[in-house]
């Protein structure tokens, strides 16, 4: 019993001592506010809520702002593309009635003219020609067609005419291509060269007077070769450069 006496003597002075070393505290408040070294104090719930809500209400707002910007210079954009489109015309009829070489309208309705009448008729053609050569003529257009009325009227022949018709004759029979072909008449007057044929393998002729304009005496400058569809005969104008 005494025992018992004891340990409660004990156990009530041990509380009595432990409590007098902290006079104001509460427990609960204490254990509260602890809070460890180096780390912010906690927010109330409440103001965490209100700090994020603000935050969203920023964010929102810089978003808007942006938006609105993009719109604008969107606008800005566009408005500097219309005006560009409609000053292009202007700009490109006042280009035209400054510039004196530009290029007329042609009206494809309207019939359109030779400005120079050929000196040679295809029915002079037909009677100077004999058939089919006289229509490869026809076919001929330009200098060498406006060139021929005169090489027909001609009697004479001077030394390049006399030169070149030989020259002319010797590459077409002594090319090794010559078998290919039959040579009706060569001549050359008043710097023209008239050549009448017959091939006897498609294109033979063309290859042997590309060989012979890499000579050095060819001086040709416009000139005219044709072939018959069906019966392989050919036709050539040269007139001296």
């Amino acid at each position: 019993m005494h025992i018992l006496k004891w340990v409660l003597v004990i156990a009530i002075a041990y509380v009595a001592g432990y409590f007098s070393h902290f006079p104001d505290a509460d427990p609960i408040s204490a254990q509260a506010s602890f809070v460890p070294e180096g780390c912010p104090p906690p927010l109330n719930a409440f103001d965490e809520i209100e700090t994020a809500l603000q935050e969203d209400r920023e964010r929102v707002k810089r978003l808007e702002k942006t938006k609105q910007e993009s719109n604008a210079s969107s606008s800005k954009i566009n408005g500097q593309e219309k005006n560009a489109a409609q000053d292009v015309p202007d700009q490109l009829q006042q280009g035209q009635a400054e510039n004196p070489i530009a290029t007329p309208k042609v009206d494809t309705n309207q019939p359109q003219t030779s400005q120079v009448k050929s000196n040679i008729s295809n029915e002079e053609i037909d009677r100077l020609v004999p058939a089919p050569y006289n229509d490869m003529l026809k076919r001929s257009n330009g200098p060498l067609r406006e060139k021929y009325k005169e090489f027909v009227d001609s009697n004479q022949q001077k030394e390049w005419d006399k030169n070149t018709q030989n020259r002319i004759t010797d590459a077409l029979l002594g090319s090794t291509y010559s078998k290919f072909i039959e040579l009706e008449s060569v001549v050359c007057k008043v710097n023209f060269c008239e050549v009448r044929g017959r091939e006897l393998k498609p294109q033979v002729v063309n290859l042997i007077f590309s060989e012979m304009m890499l000579q050095d005496w060819w001086d040709m400058g416009a000139s005219h070769l044709s072939s018959g569809a069906t019966d392989n005969t050919f036709y050539g104008l040269y007139m001296r450069r």
